[in-house]
């Protein structure tokens, strides 16, 4: 696997308009019985930025609602930033994120909206950079081929070093699930999120441990 500071490699994503979009297609059953839900969806975006399968995954709040989510952002027909390979061609592009329909002012709500993504790796270091607080969320863009293997990973290039690396390190060890389009295994491009965690008691500092 390969490490790039910057390439042409780009990870597919929402429109800015998409979110809105999604919550019009709150269905007006849960609305009326003050049902909210959150839900891990995985999407598969080819180049022609048509949203070409949707998965859920782990579901937030109301069953029902949840397990629905996919066929609600079918309905919505979002927009999406097409993925793009090294050579800065449209490629297709996987997005695994967390999508919510929340009434804030019930209990359920609430307790939806404050839930975010889990990271794809977790890494604990004894030391993170000065300004990194808790946790240190460094995503990378990975390109990864048709049997699921990570093949090229690239960081920001304003990562502190050297956790920049160590992220694309680790997510070169990750196994994705194969992805088709139109029936054929086809390598795409992602977002794999990273978090380094500091271990408890030690102090912050510029160096990894």
């Amino acid at each position: 696997m390969s490490i790039l500071l910057a390439s042409a490699l780009v990870a597919a994503s929402f429109d800015p308009n998409a979110t809105p979009a999604i919550d019009r297609m709150y269905p007006r059953d849960a609305l009326r019985d003050g049902r909210s839900a959150g839900a891990v969806v995985t999407l598969v975006v080819p180049p022609d930025r048509k949203l070409r399968s949707c998965t859920v995954g782990a579901v937030v709040g109301d069953e029902k609602l949840g397990r629905s989510m996919c066929s609600l952002i079918e309905k919505a027909n979002p927009r999406f930033r097409p993925a793009a390979g090294p050579d800065g061609q449209p490629a297709v592009g996987v997005i695994e994120t967390y999508i919510s329909l929340a009434l804030p002012e019930t209990k359920m709500g609430r307790a939806v909206k404050e839930v975010t993504a889990s990271p794809d790796i977790r890494l604990t270091v004894n030391r993170l950079p000065a300004d990194a607080g808790e946790a240190l969320d460094l995503p990378v863009t990975a390109l990864v081929d048709e049997s699921g293997a990570v093949t090229l990973c690239e960081h920001v290039a304003d990562a502190p070093a050297p956790f920049g690396d160590i992220a694309c390190q680790q997510a070169g060890g990750i196994t994705f699930p194969p992805v088709a389009d139109s029936g054929e295994a086809v390598s795409h491009v992602r977002e794999v999120k990273v978090r380094f965690e500091a271990n408890a008691g030690e102090p912050s500092s510029q160096q990894a441990g």
